[in-house]
C-alpha cells in the first residue's frame, strides 16, 4: 500500500472548504437550511475569486444596480448596460459561486421582466413587471456584497 501524497496547507484548506460546501448543500437539500442560511454558509466556504480581473467587472455590475435603485438609471438603460457587461465583459468561471450566483439571478430576472404588467398566463410562467423586479432587487441587493 502506498503512502498518501503530502498536501500543502493550501490544498488541505481547499479540501476542507469543498467538504464543508458539500455538507452545507446537503443540509439545504434536506430542508434544514433556508436559502439565506445556505448562501451565508457557502460564502464562508468560498471567499476568493478564480480570476482577479473579474472583480472590477463585478464591482461595475454592483454599481449599475445601485445607480438603478437610486433612480439614476432608467430601467431600459440599466437592462442594456447590465446585460452587456454581464454577457460580454464578465469572464466565465472568473468568480466564486457566492460572487457569481447573485449576478446570475439578476440577469435571469431581467430576462423575465416585461415592459407592461404581465397577463395572468405570463405571470404563471414567471414573467414579472418592472416594478416587481425593482422590489425584488431591493431585497436581493444585500446578497451582492455578502452583507445581511
Amino acid at each position: 500500500m502506498s503512502e498518501p501524497l503530502p498536501q500543502s496547507a493550501e490544498a488541505k484548506t481547499n479540501v476542507a472548504l469543498c467538504e464543508e460546501s458539500a455538507r452545507v448543500l446537503a443540509a439545504y437539500s434536506r430542508g434544514e437550511l433556508s436559502v439565506e442560511q445556505m448562501r451565508a454558509a457557502l460564502s464562508r466556504c468560498q471567499l476568493t475569486s478564480n480570476a482577479p480581473e473579474a472583480i472590477p467587472i463585478r464591482d461595475n455590475l454592483v454599481t449599475l444596480v445601485d445607480r438603478f435603485l437610486e433612480g439614476e438609471l432608467p430601467f431600459e438603460q440599466f437592462n442594456e448596460a447590465y446585460g452587456r457587461t454581464y454577457h460580454q465583459d464578465l469572464p466565465q468561471w472568473g468568480l466564486s459561486w457566492t460572487e457569481q450566483e447573485p449576478l446570475d439571478e439578476i440577469d435571469e430576472r431581467l430576462q423575465w421582466t416585461t415592459d407592461d404588467a404581465p397577463s395572468d398566463e405570463d405571470r404563471a410562467y414567471g414573467y414579472r413587471s418592472r416594478d416587481e423586479f425593482r422590489e425584488w432587487l431591493i431585497k436581493h441587493r444585500r446578497l451582492l456584497t455578502g452583507t445581511a
